[in-house]
């Protein structure tokens, strides 16, 4: 299953990236916890990396899980 992300871009010109905001984070990720790559997305690359770089900083403060729990 493949998540796409329309008009992603418009949603960030109004929230700002930050490991705190995980409500925009949670929509860069798939169920199982994986980062949704660029191609399937439609971010530029500057912003994937910014949505990396928080995704990757909220998991060390434990905003959001590394991998999803049981299945």
């Amino acid at each position: 299953m493949k998540k796409l992300i329309e008009k992603s871009s418009l949603n960030l010109l109004f929230m700002t990236i930050n490991y705190k905001n995980i409500l925009l984070l949670r929509n860069y990720i798939t169920t199982s916890g994986k980062i949704i790559p660029k191609r399937l997305n439609k971010l530029t690359a500057k912003r994937q990396r910014l949505i990396s770089k928080a995704i990757k900083n909220a998991r060390l403060m434990s905003f959001l899980p590394f991998v999803r729990q049981g299945q």
